[in-house]
């Protein structure tokens, strides 16, 4: 029964590497079915998104060869799959056993991603366990085994724990995310609100992905040049496929006209001075009837004037602001991510004693399984000593006789090579697994002891 992994991230590789091992999402299922081609690999699960690259593989049925290292295989397979002449290997994480349980706990969590507990990884964590859940022949997986679907159904539990019994989730740490929650708080229904963009640059392109998969009713895009603002509508509407946020592209000239539609509106330019007025919110606000508007002002310097704030129904926010509370989340998160752990070496220690238990039963198996031929063969000859007419009283006691000397022939041997090799502990187990004693009784002291037991379970045999 073993586990194992390896894992190339955003702690140990820039994008330029980390790229040349990224997987096409349509090459996945070819891809998993090689990795369990290879020898003593029964499992396989390849997590791949933007910031990391990690496979995690897994032999159920059968006992993996000591002679193979299993994450060197599986690094020497990445670099084939991807025709990479140039090793990186430097760059990859290993991790044997029980360090690949605890590394998909804490990627599940969030706890290892470039943002301490963002929630986005654990969704793509359900799609890589879904993908190698899906390749099958004939109605039957082929990839994903009892042993790495318990153990990523053990991870997404401990995710939930995670977000259940700590606060890391609860405090954004990243200015798109926290511009967000700012917005669920001031709005109680987000998926009927309009939000207005202003700016195309990477800031504005965040802010429009969680918006939009949020959902929100409509997106409205503005910049500089048109064209550059209908990219990122396009860019945003592919991403999001059949989500039913509408986007549309405006230029700023048309600020004015749009301003009055805009619940939320998020500034992030290079302009070098304000393009909202007091005079242009105040109108906007007439039209709307005086229903509120966030407007959240993350450029420097500000797009929207700062007298803006003086005016009812209008909740301003600057980077500063959110850099106050960004900073207090992310100390709130860190707190929270030392109890996470703790969580994460519960669930740990819980999927080993599983893993144990499970190999245990079929161990349990194979020795009730012989303990039934020695039985069966015990039992057919008493059937035969009856059928001559042997006396069923001298039968019982010869089959009783017969039966304990064959259930006790190989621990008793194992007993006394044992204490002949000097080995005691392994005689106490031994005698603790064959051998019942009342709480008031002595424990086995020394060679003596265990000697004279041996010997007399050997002459009565």
């Amino acid at each position: 029964m073993a586990i194992f992994a390896v894992g190339i991230s955003h702690h140990h590789a820039p994008v330029d590497i980390r790229e040349q091992f990224a997987f096409q999402e349509q090459e996945l299922p070819q891809a998993l079915t090689s990795i369990c081609e290879l020898p003593g690999v029964d499992e396989a699960v390849i997590i791949n998104t933007c910031n990391r690259v990690e496979i995690y593989a897994g032999s159920a049925t059968t006992e993996p060869s000591p002679a193979i290292d299993h994450t060197e295989q599986l690094l020497e397979w990445l670099h084939q799959w991807h025709q990479l002449r140039d090793s990186h290997a430097d760059r990859f994480q290993r991790y044997p056993g029980l360090h690949a349980v605890n590394q998909l706990m804490r990627v599940s969590a969030g706890l290892d991603s470039l943002v301490l507990g963002e929630p986005q990884i654990g969704g793509q964590v359900k799609r890589a366990h879904a993908t190698a859940s899906g390749i099958s022949i004939s109605g039957v997986r082929v990839v994903l085994g009892p042993v790495l679907d318990r153990l990523f159904q053990q991870a997404f539990a401990c995710a939930k724990a995670i977000r259940t019994e700590t606060k890391l989730g609860q405090h954004p740490v990243t200015v798109p995310f926290a511009v967000l929650n700012l917005a669920r708080q001031i709005f109680s229904d987000l998926q009927s609100c309009r939000v207005l963009l202003v700016g195309a640059g990477e800031m504005i392109e965040l802010c429009a992905q969680h918006f939009s998969s949020y959902p929100v009713q409509q997106l409205l895009i503005a910049n500089r040049s048109l064209a550059g603002a209908q990219r990122l509508a396009d860019g945003i509407l592919q991403q999001t496929g059949d989500q039913p946020t509408s986007i549309d592209a405006i230029s700023l000239e048309q600020l004015p006209e749009y301003l009055h539609l805009a619940d939320i509106v998020i500034t992030s330019t290079a302009s070098q001075h304000a393009l909202i007025d007091q005079a242009m919110v105040k109108q906007a606000l007439k039209i709307r009837r005086q229903q509120p508007m966030l407007m959240v002002d993350i450029a420097v310097p500000r797009d929207i004037d700062p007298k803006v704030s003086q005016l009812r129904d209008v909740y301003l926010y600057s980077i500063d602001d959110l850099t106050t509370v960004l900073d207090s989340n992310r100390q709130q998160r860190a707190a929270a991510a030392v109890e996470a752990e703790q969580i994460i070496t519960r669930e740990v220690n819980a999927f080993d004693q599983w893993l144990n238990l499970r190999q245990a039963s079929s161990m349990l198996q194979r020795f009730r399984q012989q303990a039934d031929v020695h039985t069966q063969q015990v039992l057919a000859q008493a059937r035969q000593q009856l059928a001559k007419g042997q006396p069923p009283e001298n039968v019982i006691e010869q089959l009783a006789h017969q039966l304990s000397r064959r259930l006790l022939h190989l621990p008793t041997t194992k007993l006394r090579q044992a204490i002949m090799q000097g080995e005691l502990e392994q005689a106490r187990q031994l005698q603790d697994l064959f051998t019942e004693h009342d709480a008031d009784s002595e424990p086995l002291a020394g060679d003596d002891k265990v000697s004279k037991q041996t010997s007399s379970i050997s002459d009565n045999q």
